[in-house]
This record gives C-alpha cells, structure tokens and sequence, in this order.
C-alpha cells in the first residue's frame, strides 16, 4: 500500500509499499463477482431498511431519505461526473496516478464549498423545504456538505480502481460499505435515545461511506502508474460533460419525485414512498453491476464496437428475461414481507411498488445499453433517452403527486422509466443496425449461457 507521503507528493511508491500487482480477471469472473456483490448488496440494503423502519418509523426514515437524496443529488451535480469520465481516462489511456489522486482531493475540497454554499442559499428561499429536511435544522447543513464530500471522494477514487478493471476490489470496497453500514445501526441504534436516532443513523451512513472510500483508495494499482504521463484530467472532462448531463437526468428521474412528495405531503409519505421504490429497483442491480464491468471494458476496445454490440444485446436479453420473472416473484411476495419485516406501518408501500415494478423492469434495457454508449465514447446518446424520460417525469409529478401523494411519484415514476428505455432503445437499434429481436427476445443460445453464468455464480459463491 502506498503511503500516503507518496500519494500526495505524486512520488512513484517503491515495491514495498505497493505490494504484487493486482491480477486482473475475465469479463466472465469478474462479472460474476459483480453480480454477487450486487445481490449481497440488495440484502445489505434490505437489512438497513429494515433497521431504519423499526427503529425510525415513516416519519424519521422519511426525513432519512430526503438527507440521502439530497446528499446524492448534489454530489452528482457538482461532481460533474467526474467518476465516469475518470474510468474511462484510466480505463482508455496511461495516466500518473499520483497526480490523478491529487485531483481528486482538489475536486473533493471543491464540490464540498460549492455544496455548503447551495445548501446555504436555499435557506433563503421560499423552496427551502424542497432541498435539506427541516426536521434536522441547522445541523442539516453540516450533514449533508459532509456527506457530499464523502460521496465524492468515494465514488472518484472507485473510479481509478474500475477503470484500471480492477472489479473485484472495487466490490470489496462496496461490501465493506454494506457491513459497516449495519454494524454502526446495529450498535449505535441501540446506544442512543430516540430524540436523535435520525441524526445518528445519518452518522452511521457516514462511516459507511468513509470505509468504502478508504477501500477504494487501498485497492489503487500503482504497477500501472506511467510518471511521463499526465493525470488525464481534460480527457477525463471532455468524456464527463455529456455523460454529467445524462446522469443528472437520470437522477433527477429517479429522485425528483422524493423532493416532491416531501414539499407536498412531508415526511412520513416520504418514508413510504422510498420502501416501495427500494424493493422495486432490486430488479435492476444486476443489470447495473453488468453496466458497470461492460462500460469500461467496451472503453478499452475502441475499435470492437461490431462485438460489444452483441454482447450488449446478448446480456441485454437475459437480463431482461430475468428481470421479469424476478418482477412477478417480488410482485407475490412483497404484500406479504413488507409489513412482516419493516411493520404494519409500511403496509401502503405495497401499492407503490407494484405501481412501480413494471417501469424498473423496462428500465433494465436502459442500464444495460447506457454501457455501450459510454463506452464507445457517445454518452450523448444516454442523455438523449434520460431527457424524454425527465420530461415525463417533470409533468407527471407535478400533476399527480400534489393529489395522489406518493401513489402518484409511483405511475409517474414507471410511465418515466418506460418512456426512457423506448428512446434507449430505439437509439441503440440505430447505432448498432441490430433487430428488436435481437435486442429483446431471448434465445436458446441465451438459455444455455445463463446456465454457465449460474455455474460460475455458485462456484464463486462456494469459492467465498
């Protein structure tokens, strides 16, 4: 591991100090590992609900869940997504990597003022409830600026790791995150009084997030480090541009509708609503643990967009398969474990999420193409589709939501994601000259691919 002297200084780190190269696996085990990770992640994810909903009821997991969008919103924002164009530089060409790291300590310093200046203003405007949770008060503020900032710092240093396809540890560092997320509930939960559980559960996030960056930070490969080269910061900039107007479109579609249902109806409905969306979205983890191995490794192959294309559009139809039967399998159970495992409190969030299932199902074609377009270098084609499902998303909120509370971010939310894939995937038929058929039918081909992927899934799992 590199001191941190070193690391700072951009002085290249002797062998001591770096340890072996890491070996870099196959887009097979490496997405297999992934796609475990993904799966350990929706249970981590599960367990933490779970222990929020207990303990904070609707009303203190809703004004958990406005911080945390909050939080991500302006991470995204003022980051400019830098991580994606990060990966891609590292991925794509020779970088310094010490001089990588200390741009990244500069962009993090950077987003942490600019996010407590927006923070602050917002106090002034009549809209204020839309941004930081009043129920926090002027703590808010301090919160959510130190959690853009470890967000931040997090989400740039896993981008070195990824985009030097280092999968496995980077999978490590979100595991890591999963587990000291509930240690600290499990622990601190019961240490406090209830008057601030939800300040306390916000801190408990933060470690979360600050050990997942100090994994990504450790699993940096300096054997890969070029000192001629430069930190690839204006390569990394020209590739994030479009790509942060994609992927603010696509937060802002994800969770606009939180900021809304909170203005109008606060935060008890809040809770509710984020239960449903929760459960919903876990048919799109392994599409986006997929999207996040095919992305840099179609980056790496510049000129084998003939082949990414149909391995996109292979990976596309079994995942989308999978996803369907995962949909109805959640659909059955979920009116059932919903209010047996967070209380019959959350019993409405039930109707949210079957109102919400059939858009996150269409939405995995999305996730799963936005890696082609990225890494063939086009992410204006993803930020096409998100722009048509963000316009959605504006109207319908504000048509449904003051009516029909979170029942109405639901339809708005699944007409959203339905309206972006279509466009995603109109674009991605022009691009590759590819049939619908091929994009979205699955064959017998497929069938027997997914029984190696499931062999190799229980023999990394049994590996374990």
């Amino acid at each position: 591991m590199a001191s941190t002297r070193n690391t700072l200084s951009g002085a290249t780190p002797t062998p001591l100090e770096t340890g072996p190269p890491t070996k870099r696996h196959s887009v097979l085990v490496s997405g297999a590992h992934t796609v475990l990770t993904n799966i350990f992640q929706v249970f981590g994810v599960f367990v933490t609900t779970a222990l929020l909903a207990r303990r904070l009821g609707p009303a203190g997991k809703g004004v958990y869940d406005v911080y945390l969008s909050a939080s991500m919103l302006l991470s995204s924002l003022l980051g400019f997504s830098l991580n994606s164009g990060i990966s891609y530089s590292v991925s794509s060409t020779r970088v310094n990597v010490g001089k990588v790291l200390r741009a990244i300590w500069g962009i993090v310093i950077a987003v942490a003022l600019l996010g407590g200046c927006v923070c602050f203003a917002f106090q002034y405007l009549p809209s204020s409830r839309l941004l930081i949770p009043v129920e926090l008060g002027k703590l808010g503020i301090l919160l959510v600026v130190v959690s853009v900032a470890s967000l931040t710092l997090a989400a740039l240093w896993r981008a070195v790791v990824v985009g030097q396809r280092h999968f496995l540890q980077a999978n490590f560092g979100d595991i890591a995150k999963q587990v000291a997320m509930v240690i600290a509930l499990v622990v601190l939960l019961r240490l406090v009084a209830r008057t601030h559980l939800v300040i306390w559960a916000i801190g408990c996030n933060i470690i979360a997030i600050c050990t997942a960056a100090a994994m990504y930070r450790r699993a940096v490969d300096w054997h890969e480090d070029d000192p001629t080269a430069g930190a690839g910061m204006r390569r990394a900039a020209r590739f994030s541009v479009p790509s942060h107007l994609a992927n603010i479109s696509q937060f802002l579609n994800a969770r606009m509708d939180v900021f809304f249902v909170y203005h109008f109806w606060g935060a008890s409905s809040v809770g509710l609503y984020q239960v449903g969306v929760m459960v919903a979205q876990a048919v799109n983890m392994i599409p986006q643990a997929t999207q996040a191995v095919l992305f840099p490794t179609i980056s790496a192959r510049p000129s084998a967009h003939e082949e990414s294309a149909l391995m996109i559009a292979r990976a596309n139809r079994m995942l989308l398969a999978f996803g369907f039967v995962g949909g109805l399998f959640i659909a059955a159970i979920a009116p059932f474990a919903i209010p047996l495992v967070l209380g019959p409190k959350f019993r409405p969030s039930t109707l949210a999420l079957l109102l919400l299932l059939p858009g996150c199902v269409t939405l995995i074609a999305t996730n799963v193409t936005a890696a082609y377009f990225a890494g063939i270098g086009r992410p204006d084609l993803n930020f096409r589709s998100s722009m048509f499902g963000l316009f959605a998303t504006v109207v319908l909120d504000i048509a449904l939501i003051p009516h029909w509370n979170f029942y109405g971010a639901s339809i708005a939310s699944s007409v959203s994601y339905a309206v972006t894939t279509i466009v995603q995937v109109v674009l991605f038929k022009r691009e590759t000259a590819l049939s619908l058929r091929a994009i979205l039918v699955p064959t017998l081909k497929d069938l027997s691919d997914a029984k190696q992927l499931v062999s190799v899934f229980a023999a990394r799992f049994r590996a374990a």
